[in-house]
């Protein structure tokens, strides 16, 4: 090992090596440095959240209700937007510089001769941290997939599966099947689950029952109706009436009201945390509406179940002005099938590539534009400009939206900040 990073900075610069980040991570490697480090099993009690979309809101949900009850509540969500320390949460509070450190100085000496990788060593970091704290329960947040996710060497208590789309496809298979197959991973035979998708893939199902998994889903187990100003809540034994409209998905919503019933007996919560909760629960760059003279919408949005609801909030809206994209994807991204759904939402586009090398060609982006028929295409040399030429476009009660990639959002939400 060279001399040891002292600043995150400089760990974070050690750990983007290649010899950190080409490693494919094997859980029987991770199970052996977590027994090194004394995590298995783990002292808390864990929900792991895995789904296409969604997965944010329902752990930034959880947390929030259950922290305002008072329970100790540890986080691990994966990518962050502007700071590594958001991936790692403790009463909803980003982990500080000088603990994320120290992790990482831990999981470096348990690993010995063990190669493991970027994500791998984020995971162990968390955890470790989450065991020195003696937390009442952990929300880990599946990265991709499920099964063989980093996350899944934790045997959840219990498990959340929010949506089921097509992303990652190179990785989880071309079909929802086959992608629901691999998040079914995280589920453990004789430990509750709840589905927050309303049309699960029979592979899930037939998942769930062959390993004699107790599971939950939405519409079938639980709903919701929305009132004029709140919502309503139908679960299995519990009802929750007038609840405060969140400013996450109520999908999502409804998924961690059902997450909540089923810790009644352990971990109970009453309504008016949960009013608190949902209050207080957001995002950053999720569906994330920004009221003024131009409405600015930013989302991570990067595949087409999560451009899909994008196009059906920005309807929900009623603005009357144009609506202005500004957009930017990864190269693993099919931009026909992510930009389809906002075609007939968006008056005018302004596109680049990222500054990531894995960005998409702007030919392939534009092409696929021109492809769907998209109207009022404008070329830029990178993100920065697209936006603020898509802001001198803008006129009162018109929309900005932002969307496509974590990356693209997250440099133009530090431009609007």
């Amino acid at each position: 090992m060279p001399l040891e990073p002292k600043s995150l900075a400089a760990w974070l610069q050690w750990l983007s090596q290649p010899t950190y980040v080409h490693v494919h991570p094997d859980l029987n490697i991770i199970g052996d440095i977590a027994n090194e480090l004394g995590l298995l099993p783990f002292p808390s009690f864990v929900i792991t959240v895995a789904g296409t979309n969604g997965k944010g809101s329902c752990v930034a949900m959880l947390e929030a209700i259950l922290s305002a009850q008072g329970y100790r509540i540890g986080s691990f969500t994966s990518p962050h937007l502007l700071r590594y320390n958001e991936r790692i949460r403790l009463q909803g509070q980003e982990i500080d510089d000088a603990t994320l450190c120290a992790a990482f100085k831990t999981i470096e000496h348990a690993r010995g001769e063990h190669r493991i990788n970027y994500f791998v060593f984020a995971t162990l970091a968390a955890l470790w941290i989450f065991a020195q704290r003696k937390l009442d329960l952990v929300i880990l947040e599946v990265g991709v997939g499920g099964r063989l996710d980093p996350v899944n060497v934790i045997d959840a208590d219990l498990a959340v599966i929010t949506s089921i789309g097509l992303d990652h496809q190179q990785t989880l298979g071309h079909t929802r099947e086959q992608i629901a197959r691999e998040k079914a991973g995280i589920m453990r035979s004789g430990k509750p689950a709840v589905c927050g998708d309303e049309a699960p893939p029979i592979t899930l199902i037939d998942y769930a029952k062959q390993h004699k998994v107790p599971i939950y889903y939405q519409t079938q187990d639980f709903h919701y109706k929305v009132n004029d100003l709140t919502w309503d809540w139908y679960g299995k034994q519990q009802i929750w009436q007038q609840l405060p409209l969140p400013r996450l998905n109520l999908t999502n919503a409804s998924t961690s009201l059902m997450v909540l019933e089923l810790l009644t007996k352990r971990f109970p919560v009453d309504h008016a945390n949960i009013v608190t909760g949902l209050q207080r629960a957001w995002l950053p760059a999720r569906l994330q509406i920004i009221s003024g003279e131009v409405i600015k919408v930013f989302d991570m949005a990067h595949n087409s179940q999560a451009t899909t609801l994008l196009a059906r909030t920005l309807q929900d809206l009623n603005y009357s002005g144009k609506t202005i994209a500004v957009v930017s994807m990864l190269a693993s991204k099919d931009p026909l099938q992510m930009l389809a759904p906002m075609i007939n939402s968006v008056d005018s586009w302004h596109i680049a590539e990222l500054a990531e090398s894995n960005s998409i060609a702007i030919d392939q982006l534009s092409m696929a534009l021109k492809t769907l028929n998209a109207t009022h295409v404008t070329v830029h040399q990178d993100l920065a400009q697209a936006y603020q030429v898509a802001g001198k476009q803008a006129q009162a009660r018109d929309c900005i939206v932002a969307f496509g990639s974590i990356y693209a959002v997250a440099e133009l939400y530090q431009l609007h900040n």
